[in-house]
C-alpha cells in the first residue's frame, strides 16, 4: 500500500498566518502551486526597564585664603563621598572625578583681595544588577539614588554637596543585546505555536495526520519588523526621578516570518497492517 502524500492532499501553498487569519481555511497564493509547508508570522514585544542611572555629585568649598587651604577642605570630603557611593554598590571603575581650582575676587576690609574655591565633580554611573533582589546591587536605581542624595545631604551638608538634577536614566549594551535575543527567540517561538495550530487544523481538513519537519524547527526565518522605541521627555527637569525613569523605559517588538516544512506521520500500526515495515 502506497503513503499519501502531501500534494494528494488538500493542502496548498504556503502563505502567511497571522494572529488574525489563523483560523481561516484558505490556503492558495498567486501562483496557485501546491507546497508542502506553510509561512507563519511570530511576534513578541517586551518593555524593558533602565538598568543604567548617571548622575553628577558636585563639592565645592567656600572661598579660602590659600589653594592648598581650599583643596584640603574638599579632599576631606571627597573620601567620605567615595565610601557613600560604595556603600550604595557604585563599582570604583563607575567612577570619574575631576578637581577645578579657581580664584576668585573677595572683599575683606574693602580691600579686593584673591582667594580660592576648589570643587570636585563625580560623574558617577550607577548600574542595577542582575542579582539586585536580595543581592549586590539591590534596591532600584531611583532608590539607591535617592539614598545617596539624601545621605550626604545629611552627612555633608547642602552648602558643601549638591546632586545633578535630572538624572540620566539608559540601558547598557549588555542588556540590550541580552533582551534583544530574547524577543527574537520569543517571536519564533510564538510562529512555532501558530503553525502546530495551523497544522492541527489541516489534519482534521484532511483526515490525515501532518506534523511539522525537522522536529518543528523552521526551515528559514526573515525579519519582518524589529523597533525600539524610547519615550521623548520634554522639560526633563520639572519631573520626578521615578517619572523620568519610567519615561526611560524601552520597548522592545520583534516581528518574524518563519517557514515551516511539513511531513506525514503515519503510526507503526498502519504500516503493519499495509504489510509495510
Amino acid at each position: 500500500m502506497k503513503e499519501p502524500s502531501l500534494s494528494s492532499l488538500a493542502l496548498q501553498p504556503a502563505r502567511v498566518y497571522t494572529t488574525s487569519n489563523l483560523n481561516m481555511a484558505d490556503y492558495f497564493d498567486s501562483s496557485g502551486k501546491k507546497s508542502n509547508s506553510i509561512v507563519v508570522s511570530g511576534r513578541a514585544v517586551r518593555v524593558l526597564e533602565p538598568d543604567v542611572c548617571d548622575m553628577q555629585i558636585v563639592l565645592e568649598c567656600k572661598p579660602k585664603m590659600t589653594a592648598q587651604e581650599a583643596k584640603d577642605s574638599v579632599i576631606r570630603r571627597e573620601d567620605y563621598v567615595k565610601q557613600v557611593l560604595a556603600n550604595f554598590f557604585c563599582r570604583e571603575s563607575d567612577i570619574e572625578i575631576t578637581h577645578m581650582l579657581q580664584p576668585t575676587s573677595v572683599t575683606s576690609k574693602d580691600k579686593p583681595e584673591t582667594q580660592y574655591i576648589f570643587k570636585s565633580e563625580f560623574w558617577v554611573k550607577m548600574r542595577r544588577s542582575s542579582s539586585s533582589v536580595g543581592g549586590e546591587g539591590g534596591g532600584s536605581l531611583v532608590g539607591r539614588a535617592s539614598d545617596v542624595h539624601n545621605v550626604l545631604m545629611e552627612k555633608v551638608g547642602p552648602d558643601f554637596v549638591s546632586v545633578s538634577s535630572p538624572l540620566v536614566f539608559s540601558h547598557s549594551n549588555e542588556l540590550m543585546q541580552k533582551v534583544r535575543s530574547e524577543v527574537s527567540s520569543a517571536a519564533v517561538l510564538d510562529a512555532k505555536k501558530k503553525a502546530l495550530h495551523v497544522v492541527k487544523n489541516l489534519s482534521q481538513e484532511n483526515r490525515s495526520t501532518i506534523k511539522l519537519a525537522n522536529h518543528g524547527l523552521p526551515s528559514s526565518i526573515s525579519e519582518n519588523d524589529f523597533s525600539e522605541k524610547v519615550d521623548k521627555v520634554v522639560d526633563s527637569a520639572n519631573k520626578s526621578w521615578s517619572e523620568l525613569h519610567r519615561r526611560a523605559s524601552c520597548r522592545i517588538e520583534a516581528e518574524f516570518l518563519c517557514t515551516f516544512d511539513l511531513k506525514l506521520s503515519t503510526s507503526k500500526a498502519k504500516l503493519n497492517s499495509a504489510g509495510l515495515k
